[in-house]
């Protein structure tokens, strides 16, 4: 049964909103299919490095990625809740991750930077604090102020993706609070709330208490997760990637369904069968435990069209981070760091970005 804070209605009609005004804002970006190369995250939620930071076993590799693909040239794109700012002030954050910041600067001054606000860092779409707080970090180092530039932080923004003249579709990038209860409707009480008691209970109990949201939830994530893919399978040539769940979601298969289905489809006749089927039951019951699924309680949404993504988090508890990567023709679900612990990304998933919009475009 759906959570009353999830009502797929609702969540439709709230995205409905926020693509119109979208559309009307033109915020709007191009690339090309086969040489576009951006980088997708989101739900960093960046602190204080006190006991209710949930960011600071990820910096390691947060920081690693960001100077990867800041190499390679491609476009960050931060699907919003960057900062965790209902706990914190935004100057204590910028002030306890400098390095950080330092390195989103080079994306920022280089013009491939986009970012988005999300339930907890909705902070960004009052301008004057955007202006004292994040805009001038990213410009520090910019000596003349005809060469800082100004931030923009909106609420959702479209990619157009070209086939060299022709358009094969958009990418909705929002951050997917939007119809919920808790973190849209009520998000000025949830704030209140966290801000005066969850942040101190999780210092009390060592950050091992969390309050009840779609990251540390199933039941609520299962439910955010199927509202923002029964929109966007309603959508014309349309692929959204999202974030907020902290789950992620590749062609709106989860990694979890992604395992079942490969042990459903893995034959007894297969060469190393007993192996295969082994690793693919640890790799599930690792899943299981990782997002907090309940074991009598292990069904999986069946999404058939593949429009829909989600980054997953930069802030997960064992340090890892994952992101959505677009590179070479190919969107990419990346984790890192790979399987031996090294700082490079392991591709958990990957197909052809032309074949994404033709499959949703029959």
């Amino acid at each position: 049964m759906a959570s009353k804070d999830y009502d797929e209605s609702v969540v439709a009609a709230a995205l409905d909103k926020v693509l119109a005004r979208t559309r009307e804002a033109e915020t709007r970006h191009t690339f090309d299919a086969s040489s576009g190369r951006y980088i997708f995250i989101s739900d960093i939620h960046k602190g204080t490095r006190d006991c209710a930071d949930d960011f600071r076993a990820s910096e390691k590799a947060y920081n690693a990625m960001l100077a990867y693909y800041n190499s390679l040239g491609h476009t960050l794109v931060i699907l919003g809740d960057a900062e965790e700012l209902w706990k914190n002030s935004p100057g204590s954050v910028m002030r306890k991750y400098r390095h950080s910041f330092h390195l989103e600067r080079k994306y920022f001054q280089d013009d491939r930077y986009i970012r988005i606000w999300g339930n907890h860092d909705i902070t960004w779409r009052n301008r004057r604090i955007l202006r004292k707080h994040l805009q001038r970090v990213l410009n520090e180092g910019l000596i003349s102020i005809l060469g800082k530039k100004v931030l923009h932080v909106p609420e959702a923004c479209l990619i157009e993706v070209t086939d060299f003249d022709r358009k094969l579709g958009e990418i909705f990038l929002v951050h997917g609070h939007q119809g919920s209860v808790r973190s849209d409707k009520r998000l000025g009480w949830s704030r209140f709330v966290v801000f005066i008691f969850a942040r101190p209970i999780q210092c009390f109990f060592k950050n091992s208490w969390n309050p009840k949201t779609p990251s540390h939830d199933w039941a609520l994530r299962k439910d955010n997760n199927k509202a923002l893919y029964s929109w966007s399978e309603k959508q014309d040539n349309l692929i959204l990637i999202a974030g907020h769940t902290h789950r992620p979601v590749f062609a709106s298969e989860s990694h979890l369904a992604r395992v079942e289905r490969d042990l459903k489809e893995l034959k007894s006749s297969e060469e190393g069968y007993l192996k295969k089927k082994a690793l693919l039951e640890a790799e599930r019951e690792w899943a299981v435990t990782q997002e907090l699924q309940m074991p009598d309680d292990m069904t999986e949404e069946t999404m058939e069209k593949k429009c829909y993504f989600n980054t997953g988090c930069c802030c997960f508890s064992d340090g890892d981070t994952t992101a959505i990567e677009i590179c070479d023709g190919q969107i990419r679900l990346v984790h890192w760091p790979d399987k031996q612990g090294n700082p490079k990304p392991h591709i958990l998933q990957e197909r052809p970005l032309k074949e994404v919009f033709a499959d949703i475009s029959v």
